[in-house]
């Protein structure tokens, strides 16, 4: 499967491989939280409540609102995680961490793009950010998060890319690519194979393998994402999100890996 996520409407999907997890919800609508001198409010009105079978967490939106500028347009939005009724302590551990990672994350960007709109002032260049996020995975411990990123007044064009957060709440820290499946030649052989029909379908985004990286990633209750944008593509490309069930990836997954608790402890 392959998501094309564009700077102007929400993700758009189009069915390429096969069915992307039904648990992931996609939140970009405007709150309040701080940055600065602004405000901050939970959007108690607009939580979203987790759907995912046997899912562990709530996700609710919290959006940054920063002090209002003649040429800046913000819209962000970042997740704040609660765990559910029933949910065991062992899964909640880190759900703090997460929390504070996910706001230094949109709270960074919207830093950034404050001072760039500073920048922009003087020649009255519009300045935006948008923000969103998409849920993947919220249960046994484990909580993978997307963020899809648009930043335009920082070049000649705006630039759209995205990002994965994924945790082991049990532990309490972000998982790297090789805390799940070993990064080996095979694997990126395995990855490539899946990824070249995508790319290549698209008259637009050719794959540039020399440029190829693999840490952008999210992960679902029976699938694996890789996110490919700019810097993975190497060209000026929508993000693209491809999509490989876990078990075509057994091969390479690491012993005792946290995402073993998908098969070992699946509900």
């Amino acid at each position: 499967m392959s998501f094309v996520f564009s700077s102007l409407q929400p993700i758009k999907t189009s069915l390429l491989l096969a069915l992307l997890s039904s648990t992931a919800a996609a939140c970009d609508t405007p709150v309040k939280q701080s940055v600065g001198r602004s405000t901050t409010t939970p959007a108690t009105s607009q939580r979203v409540t987790a759907t995912e079978p046997g899912a562990d967490y709530s996700v609710e939106p919290i959006v940054i609102s920063p002090k209002k500028a003649a040429n800046l347009t913000v819209q962000v939005s970042y997740p704040r995680l609660r765990s559910r009724p029933g949910t065991a302590p062992t899964d909640t551990v880190g759900i703090a961490a997460f929390n504070r990672e996910a706001k230094s994350f949109a709270t960074g960007l919207v830093k950034e793009i404050e001072t760039t709109a500073r920048e922009n002032r003087h020649d009255k260049i519009p300045t935006a950010l948008q923000v969103s996020f998409r849920s993947y995975l919220l249960q046994l411990g484990m909580v993978s998060i997307a963020f899809n990123i648009t930043q335009d007044g920082i070049g000649p064009r705006p630039i759209t890319w995205a990002t994965g957060l994924t945790y082991d709440l049990r532990a309490g820290r972000k998982l790297t690519p090789g805390d799940v499946f070993q990064q080996n030649a095979a694997f990126k052989a395995a990855l490539l194979n899946t990824i070249q029909p995508v790319l290549d379908s698209s008259s637009d985004c050719q794959l540039e393998p020399d440029n190829m990286t693999w840490d952008n990633f999210v992960i679902g209750p029976d699938s694996y994402h890789l996110l490919l944008g700019d810097a993975q593509i190497g060209r000026a490309c929508d993000t693209r999100e491809i999509s490989m069930p876990l078990g075509k990836l057994k091969p390479f997954a690491i012993a005792d890996s946290p995402t073993a608790r998908l098969n070992t402890e699946k509900r």
